[in-house]
């Protein structure tokens, strides 16, 4: 599946997204994950596999493209893309202040 976000539009994994591998096409995303210390910031070519169950969060530091690939069927989804389990939130970070909170 294939994705893009404007500059500073995120999107959400609920659930188990473990093995779930999100792979930076173009642009520079900043993924946080659930009970994990460290923050990952992707560029172009790079990839993450989530290792965690737990709210994902991805955000476009810049216009960005990106693939996500899993072994298994996406987590539990609202919002865009129904079909494949996730969820897309258009609302740029900045106006978006409750998502890093949330993580838990």
């Amino acid at each position: 599946m294939e994705i893009f976000l404007a500059k500073n539009e995120l999107i959400t994994f609920e659930g188990d997204a473990r093995n779930l591998t999100l792979t930076c096409l173009n642009g520079t995303v900043w993924l946080t994950q659930r009970n994990d210390p460290t923050d990952h910031i992707i560029q172009t070519g790079a990839s993450v596999r989530v290792n965690r169950k737990g709210r994902v969060v991805v955000i476009a530091l810049n216009a960005s493209n990106l693939t996500l690939a899993a072994p298994r069927a996406f987590p539990r989804i609202s919002g865009v893309d129904r079909k494949h389990s996730c969820r897309i939130d258009r609302t740029p970070c900045c106006e978006n202040r409750k998502w890093r909170s949330s993580l838990g």
